[in-house]
């Protein structure tokens, strides 16, 4: 399998897992955090793991957690709304600690395989061994994105009208 399959599959595992820990002890969260990989959903795990641990906070203390990881935090209703819905958790209440152990290792987990994915998918010196500069690797994209284009209709991508694709005509391909 190929680093990049491997990079993928890795952060599909620890994605799933963080779901599955959340069914398991704060199925709340998904009414606060409809994607719970945003950066607000993940800081909320990583300072308050436990529904029990953000009973106990104020909304302002929330928000300050908040401001450690992003500019502009979720706001006071959801503060307010993850407060509530903590207080009335369905979730595990036994084996917390352990639970709090394994959630710090999924998002330690989530973290390498976020970091891999960034480095594996949108570096320009792995999509094409041996260049380093970004503004080749654009004007590649550019120029395939043009010849698809052309080949397909014979006509330039920005002289295309809205009426039946009418153009000036032909143009070269670039290979």
């Amino acid at each position: 399998m190929a680093n990049r399959d491997t990079v993928a599959k890795r952060l599909n595992t620890a994605v799933n897992q963080i779901h599955r820990w959340v069914d398991i002890v704060f199925p709340e969260l998904r009414n606060v955090f409809k994607i719970l990989t945003c950066t607000s959903a993940i800081a909320t795990l990583r300072l308050f793991p436990l529904p029990k641990e953000i009973s106990r906070l104020t909304t302002e203390q929330v928000i300050a957690g908040w401001k450690q990881y992003v500019k502009r935090h979720a706001g006071v209703h959801r503060a307010e709304q993850l407060i509530a819905l903590a207080k009335r958790s369905v979730g595990a209440k036994q084996a917390l600690h352990a639970y709090k152990l394994h959630l710090a290792q999924l998002l330690e987990e989530y973290d390498l395989a976020q970091q891999s994915s960034l480095s594996c998918f949108y570096s320009p010196a792995h999509a094409f061994a041996g260049w380093t500069r970004s503004t080749e690797y654009r004007e590649t994209l550019r120029k395939r994105a043009r010849t698809r284009s052309v080949r397909k209709t014979d006509l330039h991508p920005l002289v295309r009208c809205d009426e039946g694709m009418k153009g000036l005509g032909p143009v070269e391909t670039w290979e």
